[in-house]
């Protein structure tokens, strides 16, 4: 159960990372200065994030 446990750590960890590099892509491509990502490129960033979030919801939720 130990590596399990491991596992969903390491997940965790690399998930949170992922959505950190993502929001920085995020907020770098809409400053006003660099206003060059479409609305529906944005949109699938967010669902993406919405996306890992709903997974480490799944992961830190104990086992029913």
């Amino acid at each position: 159960m130990a590596q399990t446990e491991d596992t969903s750590v390491i997940i965790h960890q690399q998930c949170e990372e992922l959505i950190a590099q993502v929001k920085q892509f995020r907020d770098y491509a809409t400053t006003p200065n660099s206003t060059w990502l479409a609305k529906s490129e944005l949109n699938r960033i967010q669902a993406l994030i919405s996306e890992i979030e709903q997974v480490l919801q799944r992961i830190d939720s104990p086992a029913s």
